[in-house]
């Protein structure tokens, strides 16, 4: 925690997996299924099955300014893992 600057929440994404790596941990990975849109869990009485929230998936994928934060929070996380390879650790 001490080699992970608050206020990047998003940038933990590739920040913490590179931190980890260099602090000598074995890094790995679980592929999962199931992942899809994430929306369908909040909102699940509305978009309980599957033509429901493909729907609602491509009504969100029109609005360009949803495209524009995408890029924005992929941004942020590639931004965090890059500093998080340069920055001094801790230990």
């Amino acid at each position: 925690m001490a080699n992970s600057p608050p206020g990047h929440a998003l940038g933990t994404d590739a920040e913490w997996p590179i931190l980890l790596h260099r602090a000598g941990f074995t890094v790995d990975y679980l592929a999962v299924d199931g992942l899809e849109w994430e929306s369908s869990a909040r909102y699940e009485q509305q978009a309980g099955d599957l033509g429901t929230r493909r729907r609602a998936a491509d009504a969100y994928d029109e609005d360009a300014q949803h495209w524009a934060f995408r890029v924005q929070v992929a941004l942020d996380i590639v931004q965090a893992g890059l500093a998080a390879t340069q920055r001094a650790l801790i230990r």
